[in-house]
């Protein structure tokens, strides 16, 4: 009789060992269940990546729209700064005939830079200093002055006009009334613009024809 109980407990003790370890051993193996559950999402969380770098990477084709009314901008304000200037060296240009017929020297004196050089028909090339000496009163006497063919090409901060010059007057004894080509180089000096340079060529009479 003493004998069954103690294999009666012995038999529970193994079935309850055999039913521990597969009640523990289920949850370890579904552990790896949990961890590939887990596992999926991290999986997963590159192609979340992705999903933000592609905005990123159609970022650029944005910043390419609102570039290019960018880069259009500073082309109008050329072509207005270009108008501009050609005005203002115009204005300057008729300004500088007005004085020559007249005889007046204050006006190419203000407008002519300070080493302003003039190369006139007889190829000799004069300072400031000269050309304004023979713009005055018993330099060179004009009886007329008056240009044509005027034609203003602005560089930026350079200009240069080229014209037709007619003029009648004299030199001493030396005739000058006839046709000339007329090139003005101007440059722009803080905020005005100045002559730096200017040669007068004659035009001979086959090309006046």
């Amino acid at each position: 009789m003493k004998r069954i109980p103690v294999i009666t407990v012995l038999i529970i003790a193994a079935s309850c060992l055999a039913l521990g370890q597969t009640v523990v051993t289920k949850p370890e193996q579904g552990k790896p269940k949990g961890e590939k559950a887990v596992t999926k999402p991290e999986k997963g969380k590159p192609e979340a990546e992705k999903a933000v770098t592609t905005p990123e990477q159609g970022k650029p084709e944005g910043e390419q729209v609102v570039t290019t009314p960018e880069q259009s901008k500073p082309v109008g304000e050329k072509v207005a700064s270009t108008n501009s200037a050609e005005q203002a060296v115009r204005q300057l240009y008729d300004e500088l005939v007005g004085a020559y017929a007249k005889n007046d020297a204050a006006v190419p004196a203000r407008i002519f830079a300070d080493d302003f050089t003039f190369t006139n028909p007889f190829g000799e090339v004069m300072t400031k200093e000269q050309r304004i000496g023979q713009i005055k009163p018993g330099g060179v006497m004009f009886d007329s002055y008056s240009v044509d063919d005027v034609n203003v090409r602005v560089y930026g901060d350079t200009a240069v006009v080229t014209s037709r010059a007619t003029l009648a007057g004299k030199r001493g004894d030396q005739v000058l009334s006839g046709h000339y080509r007329v090139t003005s180089v101007f440059v722009k000096k803080g905020e005005g613009w100045q002559v730096v340079a200017a040669q007068s060529t004659p035009i001979a009479e086959q090309a006046k024809k």
